[in-house]
């Protein structure tokens, strides 16, 4: 959808992004992608403080998701009963 549709972002953006849009690279954008645990051993303390900040985004922004599933605000058609005015 990004190739059909380019998302034109202010030069010298910051574009918060992970696995799921690994080749979508805007020009004059800057790319923050968490990094990943290498296997077997562990991330350093400045891997760690990088990852937290899109992090931080990234788990308020699946909550925010998840409200929507739950509440059902995009699925149900709303049905509003019908008032008579006298």
């Amino acid at each position: 959808m990004l190739d059909e549709e380019p998302i034109c972002l202010p030069e010298d953006s910051i574009l918060f992004q992970d696995l799921g849009y690994l080749g979508h690279k805007p020009e004059g954008v800057f790319l923050a992608m968490p990094g990943e645990k290498p296997k077997n051993k562990e991330l350093s303390d400045l891997q760690k403080a990088t990852n937290q900040l899109p992090n931080s985004f990234r788990v308020s922004l699946e909550h925010t998701i998840s409200g929507v599933k739950r509440l059902r605000i995009v699925k149900d058609i709303l049905r509003p009963e019908r008032v008579c005015c006298p």
